[in-house]
């Protein structure tokens, strides 16, 4: 079992590592689509492109617990994987801290 936030935590993880698309389970709408973030060699727009997916997933929560994504910083591990580290601020003023690392080889 797990308290409110610590939910709220385990579904936001979830959604950074579920490929958008790709389980009919979760709907369209969960997750992050990765494939222009990897295929292309400039980890500027990359990460561009990141930051909106991440975005728009966490702010897609059924339940409305998330308020807004702050500070979000990458550091890439070789050309296939990223580790993301980000503060997602919601309801009740909870805030979580998540370190996660995207590869599209899990993916």
């Amino acid at each position: 079992s797990a308290t409110g936030v610590e939910a709220w935590e385990q579904w936001c993880s979830n959604c950074l590592l579920t490929e958008k698309d790709t389980y009919p389970a979760y709907g369209e709408l969960f997750g992050i689509s990765t494939a222009e973030v990897f295929g292309t060699s400039d980890r500027e727009l990359a990460e561009s492109i990141l930051t909106v997916e991440i975005t728009e997933g966490l702010m897609n929560d059924p339940y409305g617990r998330t308020e807004f994504v702050e500070s979000i910083d990458f550091e890439w591990i070789g050309a296939d994987a990223v580790q993301v580290h980000l503060v997602v601020r919601g309801i009740d003023d909870a805030s979580i801290d998540l370190t996660t690392t995207i590869d599209q080889r899990a993916r």
